[in-house]
């Protein structure tokens, strides 16, 4: 099964999208997240480590995590045109890093199509597509070298919550994915708040496609215009569907449909 049939995916992905997009400060988005896993107690199945959340909050490493994005933004040069940025927080969750790749054999509207009607949106949809039209295998997006903006690790934060690879902590399954996936994508969003930022790191584009998650599964996080930050209509969400979904595949298949349990987000 791809990355894309486990709704627990969805779920998270598709709640994170939804609380980016108010724009919170980061503190109250991380609160929103904490309220939104407590909705969830059967997919985000540990409350005392969201007690340990709620109870850190204040402390939190925000304006860190923000600058590494401002790092990662600043770090774009000169170019025309429009461009993806992929955010990928990690394996377990461990990173802030924020790329490019070529996307030049990709026309926009293509490209468009493929990231706003998918809840999540796997690096063999953008395989798929290059292949229908005739790619050299040997030359997809896959086996294009990234354009490294910026690279960091949680264990340089030194936080008791997010640095769970210090020692020999552990990543909290499904909870600290859905925390860390709440923070990087909110970080990312902070410096983009202003109009004027935005118009100054795009350096002559017209729009940078931001996508956020993990490895090779990312969803739709933002467009950034020179005239602002945008948060374009995607494919409708319904949480609640998603969830049930998932339990209607346990159910039919007698399995435990854990993504936190698998040893990689590949298939």
């Amino acid at each position: 099964m791809g990355a894309s049939g486990l709704p627990e995916w969805k779920l998270m992905f598709g709640g994170v999208q939804a609380l980016t997009r108010s724009m919170p400060s980061m503190e109250e988005g991380i609160r929103q997240t904490v309220a939104f896993a407590r909705e969830y107690p059967e997919e985000f199945d540990d409350p005392k480590f969201w007690d340990r959340v709620e109870d850190h909050i204040h402390r939190l490493p925000y304006d860190t995590v923000s600058a590494w994005a401002h790092e990662g933004l600043e770090a774009l040069e000169p170019a025309e045109g429009w461009e993806v940025l992929f955010l990928d927080l990690g394996d377990a969750p461990e990173t802030f890093f924020l790329y490019g790749k070529d996307f030049a054999s990709f026309d926009e509207p293509s490209l468009r199509d493929l990231i706003l009607s998918l809840t999540v949106v796997e690096y063999t949809h953008f395989e798929d597509h290059l292949l229908s039209r005739g790619a050299d295998p040997d030359q997809t997006l896959y086996r294009r070298p990234p354009v490294e903006r910026v690279y960091h690790n949680v264990y340089e934060l030194g936080d008791r919550l997010l640095s769970w690879n210090e020692g020999s902590m552990d990543y909290n399954g499904s909870n600290g994915y859905l925390l860390w996936l709440a923070f990087g994508s909110f970080a990312l969003l902070e410096p983009l708040r202003e109009q004027e930022y935005c118009r100054r790191i795009l350096k002559n584009r017209n729009k940078l496609y931001l996508l956020s998650g993990f490895e090779q599964i990312f969803f739709y996080l933002g467009t950034v215009t020179p005239e602002g930050l945008r948060f374009e209509e995607t494919a409708p969400v319904s949480l609640d569907a998603l969830r049930k979904d998932w339990k209607r595949q346990e159910e039919e298949t007698g399995l435990q449909l854990s993504i936190w349990q698998e040893n990689s987000l590949e298939d």
